[in-house]
């Protein structure tokens, strides 16, 4: 009788997710992250046609953040949500599904793409002022190409697929999205690079206020 790897490695996952839960889905997140920033890199080469000189740092961050923050938040997230939604709303209708994607779009996404252009501008060597100008110049650009994507992409998620298996279906999104944030953190004004002469908005100050209250707050306690 033939095994079926991918079949033995999905029930090792399951067990693995049922006795770990928040380590496993951490595991698989910082995996696919990491996946995502060495897809950036390989993309960055070929675009410029340049010898591939690989940046190992920024990969260990990537796979960091996506490891020790989206994987445990993404965990609790997803439960939370569905508990959330159900409770006003029934299981599996159209309204429910639409309620997570509009939670998922407008409090998740935002984070995400915040957090990460802040920490990772911070972790290689940039100050309060540089996470400014970065939220300011590509946030809202990003957060359009999310959106773009994304909305659609979860309807199928949370319409489709299991509660305890969602963090996994969006982390196999993430390996591509991961990819593309990880490009546009490596280039300042990407819009204006996509689409030349057309450059983003940059009334942020929600964002950028709050990154500069918290560079505030570490400046405080120097």
């Amino acid at each position: 009788m033939s095994v079926n790897p991918l079949r033995q490695c999905w029930h090792a996952y399951e067990r693995s997710l049922q006795r770990r839960p928040i380590r496993t889905e951490a595991f698989m997140t910082g995996v696919l992250w990491a996946a995502g920033d060495c897809l950036a890199q390989k993309a960055e080469c070929i675009a410029k046609k340049r010898k591939l000189r690989y940046n190992y740092r920024r990969t260990a961050f990537t796979a960091a953040y996506g490891g020790t923050l989206i994987g445990p938040f993404g965990h609790f997230w997803y439960q939370k949500l569905d508990k959330v939604v159900s409770s006003c709303l029934q299981p599996s209708t159209a309204v429910f599904v639409a309620a997570k994607v509009a939670a998922d779009t407008f409090i998740y996404t935002p984070l995400n793409v915040g957090l990460f252009f802040a920490l990772m501008t911070v972790v290689e060597g940039g100050r309060w002022t540089e996470v400014r100008h970065k939220l300011q110049q590509d946030f809202l650009p990003t957060m359009g190409a999310e959106m773009a994507i994304w909305p659609a992409y979860q309807a199928v998620n949370f319409a489709r697929v299991p509660v305890q298996h969602q963090l996994l279906m969006c982390s196999v999104g993430t390996l591509f999205d991961s990819t593309f944030l990880c490009w546009v953190h490596d280039h300042n004004d990407w819009l204006s690079m996509v689409v030349p002469g057309l450059r983003a908005p940059t009334a942020l100050s929600p964002v950028t206020d709050a990154a500069d209250s918290i560079g505030s707050l570490l400046n405080a306690g120097k």
